[in-house]
């Protein structure tokens, strides 16, 4: 009997060793191959594989390309928890389901990227989005980058704010891209990522606002001739899992795992980005940067969006919006009360 004990207490012991790893299942519309796959996603599957206390605990798989969906479906699947436990997207898809966060939407809200990097590493913003994402049975586990909207477009180049009026323009599908389009001028149609070449086709549109890196890597630039360097809007790219699914162990492996690469991941977008912009003439590519004017008329015309947010949005969101501003009016060496 004793011999027996010992064998079963060997087995069970033996039984929970070898234990295979939890796969953990991450969505990204980015492209294959794509700086957002191999600095970022895909970095992040490597980084827990080659951890021999996480890689024994987890595996990531990845997928890419928009295979699962668009960012609003990948963010369902996510919620449910059954083809997705974590998804990368931007902060703007996130505010569909969390309209607090549309105060990153705001137009001109940061100048550059060491007002990001201020903003996104405080820790009183950071807070406020970990409770904001929680609010929906959703855990942050870091963030990423999407990296600053220029303007793009096929006949005319943008380059003033009258140069949008009337004009039909892809928007993404969220509240606060509408309504800084018409505020613009424009006539927006929300319109998926993956449905805007038929839609150019169609001449249902003719200009749109993305990064250029995704650009690029999405063979966009194809569809423009135009191109200019706006930075109207930055875009962070969080990435949010499913509490409910994920053991909370294992996503403090996940959210360790992916704090040692997220520097790495924003520093590879953004050099992505330099580059495709160096190289777009080289397609044929007319390429613009916003006059001094230009940007004080663009900021004119958008600035009023900030009171309309502050006003519609909830306590946390006004919490959030205030925690950025003295973020940045500390940075840019203003008394902050």
């Amino acid at each position: 009997m004793r011999r027996l004990c010992l064998c079963l207490c060997l087995t069970s012991l033996f039984g929970r060793a070898q234990a295979a790893p939890v796969e953990v299942r991450i969505g990204n519309i980015a492209p294959e191959g794509s700086s957002y796959d191999t600095g970022c996603a895909g970095a992040l599957r490597t980084e827990v594989s080659r951890d021999p206390v996480i890689g024994a605990k987890l595996r990531v798989k990845v997928f890419l390309g928009a295979v699962l969906g668009d960012e609003a479906n990948m963010l369902r699947h996510t919620r449910e928890g059954r083809l997705l436990q974590v998804v990368a997207l931007t902060m703007s898809a996130l505010a569909n389901l969390i309209p607090e966060l549309g105060v990153f939407d705001l137009p001109f809200l940061f100048r550059n990227d060491a007002e990001v990097d201020a903003v996104f590493r405080a820790s009183a913003v950071r807070a406020r989005l970990r409770e904001l994402v929680a609010s929906r049975d959703l855990e942050l586990v870091g963030i990423a980058e999407a990296g600053w909207r220029q303007f793009a477009s096929r006949d005319r180049p943008i380059r003033t704010p009258d140069d949008l009026k009337g004009r039909a323009v892809r928007s993404q599908p969220t509240a606060m891209q509408l309504e800084m389009w018409r505020a613009l001028g424009a006539q927006p149609k929300p319109i998926g990522i993956s449905d805007l070449p038929a839609a150019f086709e169609a001449g249902q549109v003719d200009a749109f606002d993305i990064q250029s890196a995704f650009m690029f890597a999405a063979s966009l630039h194809s569809l423009v001739r135009h191109y200019t360097l706006s930075n109207h809007v930055y875009q962070a790219a969080p990435l949010v899992a499913n509490r409910k699914v994920i053991a909370p162990e294992n996503m403090k492996h996940l959210m360790e795992a992916w704090s040692r690469i997220e520097r790495k991941c924003i520093e590879t977008i953004r050099a992505e980005n330099r580059l495709v912009d160096a190289e777009l003439p080289k397609a044929g590519i007319h390429v613009a940067t916003l006059s001094p004017e230009a940007r004080a008329a663009f900021e004119d015309k958008l600035t009023p969006l900030r009171q309309r947010f502050r006003q519609a949005t909830t306590p946390a969101g006004r919490a959030l919006f205030d925690a950025v501003e003295k973020v940045l009016a500390r940075h840019r060496g203003r008394r902050v009360n």
